[in-house]
């Protein structure tokens, strides 16, 4: 008895065994980032997305259980040929030459080329109503060499969103790009400043990739086609993009897809000549412009800096705080972006000379100060003697002096990146090089300017000059300028000769009997 129960066991155990499942997963690579296609739920953490549901559907019309594996996008293509995953879903664009490397299915969306504008403006419905208009476009995409086809012309962003947002503020008059991206952008936000004015005609496909030869491309496009028969696709892809992108439509004849029309070689030869002409009439002139300026700006601020007016002082202080304690991109951020927010929009060319000038003064403020304060006291106190009011020793004795210093730091440290941006400036440090060079200089300037000084009023005791005072008074400024000067030609000496000690010169102390004995031993 007890070996027939055993036996009954075993079977059924075989028979278990024989009824489970022996389809292995199908292991899909996506970001998990890219909303609304790849990405988490914000309450659940759950991967959800078009894509991600798409794959799941196919999953269950394979058999198979569906296994995502996320990876960057830089990355995903690497993995797929490294056998991390078996098939990519994250919005791959079907072109010839990823046709030619990889499985390429059926494709699952399908965008077109649409033309976005505000939403009060009515003058655009067609391409053929942006020539003249301004596009804001990613530079090297096949969108901004429509535009420019058109007759638009195109001012460079990084992507989607920058270009949406530059139209929402009246910066710029169209954006043209994928339908897919638009509708995205639509349903995340729901913006009302903007609308779908047209169509260009250009189609993009989207579809699952796979390793080439890898024997999935035929379920894959057999459960796709399941999937738009039932309308599969078309519930999926109004659940996230609110519209019908699922590409159940048939492709119209002669129409390009958009991502196949120009190689990476095509894209750079494209944009070499644009890009070089934007240098020399934008990027130069913008880092000349704006390096005077901040210069000027440096100067004022230093000046500040170095006022016995509290209030004054503390404002330079905090200026200086702010412009070096931010990224320039933020600075450029907020002049650019903020403002419009406040109802101050401001042109791309003047709001970039604001924020690089303001980034060249507030670096270069310190350089300025610390050159300025390089200049020997004597000076100051040597011009006042001779009458000078605290403008014109600033101006004519100091500045030029200080100049010398100041300049070469920030010069030395000025970058121009091939976008025009000012990477930075030099720290300026503590002063004390600028200082020693200074000092070096230092009484060059006061010895012209007393030799100036005596030479005018030579002249005027001697009635060369119209409108010179009495004798007595010239001759009282006669003997308070050589009075300087000797003191001058003291103070020179004294610097050449070592510092003597307890009153005791140098010399005295070579020739002392402690130093013969010291050199007797």
């Amino acid at each position: 008895m007890f070996r027939a129960i055993v036996l009954a066991l075993l079977a059924l155990v075989a028979v278990a065994g024989c009824a489970a499942p022996t389809q292995e997963p199908l292991r899909v690579g996506t970001e998990g980032v890219y909303a609304p296609f790849s990405f988490h739920d914000g309450h659940t953490g759950e991967l959800t997305g078009y894509d991600v549901d798409v794959a799941r559907a196919v999953g269950e019309k394979l058999g198979r259980p569906v296994e995502f594996v996320e990876i960057p996008w830089d990355a995903i293509f690497a993995g797929l040929d490294a056998e991390r995953f078996d098939v990519v879903a994250n919005q791959v664009t079907i072109t010839p030459a990823r046709k030619a490397k990889y499985d390429i299915s059926t494709p699952y969306a399908v965008g077109e080329g649409v033309i976005v504008t505000r939403a009060d403006d009515n003058s655009i419905h067609s391409l053929s109503d942006v020539r003249g208009k301004v596009a804001a476009e990613n530079a090297t995409s096949n969108w901004s060499q429509i535009a420019r086809d058109a007759g638009a012309r195109v001012e460079a962003v990084e992507g989607f969103t920058q270009s949406i947002t530059l139209l929402s503020q009246g910066r710029v008059d169209v954006v043209i790009n994928d339908s897919i991206a638009v509708y995205a952008y639509l349903a995340s936000t729901g913006d009302p400043a903007v609308k779908i004015a047209g169509a260009t005609g250009q189609r993009s496909e989207q579809g699952f990739a796979a390793r080439k030869n890898s024997g999935l491309l035929p379920d894959l496009d057999k459960a796709l086609d399941q999937l738009a028969a039932d309308g599969t696709l078309t519930r999926i892809s109004q659940k996230y993009l609110k519209t019908d992108a699922s590409g159940t439509t048939k492709p119209q004849a002669g129409k390009e897809d958009s991502g196949s029309t120009r190689s990476d070689t095509q894209l750079v030869l494209d944009n070499l000549w644009p890009m070089a002409r934007a240098m020399l009439t934008v990027t130069l002139p913008l880092t000349a412009i704006s390096f005077v300026i901040g210069l000027v700006i440096a100067l004022g601020v230093a000046l500040a800096r170095m006022s016995g007016h509290r209030v004054v002082t503390g404002l330079a202080r905090i200026y200086i705080s702010v412009i070096r304690g931010t990224p320039l991109l933020l600075q450029l951020f907020l002049i650019f972006f903020a403002l419009p927010e406040f109802g101050v929009k401001i042109s791309p060319f003047p709001a970039a000379v604001i924020a690089f000038s303001l980034n060249v003064g507030g670096y270069a403020a310190e350089i300025i100060r610390s050159s300025i304060l390089s200049i020997p006291r004597g000076q100051w106190e040597a011009a006042s003697s001779l009458g000078m009011s605290y403008s014109t020793t600033l101006w004519r004795i100091v500045i030029p002096q200080a100049s010398r210093v100041a300049v070469p730091p920030p010069v030395e440290h000025l970058d121009l990146p091939g976008e025009g941006h000012l990477a930075g400036l030099g720290d300026p440090g503590d002063g004390r090089d600028a200082y020693g060079t200074g000092r070096r200089r230092a009484d060059l300037s006061v010895l012209h300017a007393l030799r100036h000084r005596r030479r005018l009023l030579l002249d005027c005791l001697h009635g060369d000059v119209g409108g010179a005072g009495p004798a007595g008074a010239a001759s009282g400024e006669i003997r308070r300028a050589l009075t300087l000067q000797r003191r001058h030609a003291v103070f020179r000496s004294k610097r050449r000769e070592p510092r003597a000690e307890h009153g005791v010169s140098a010399a005295s102390r070579r020739c002392s009997p402690e130093a013969r004995q010291a050199r007797a031993v």
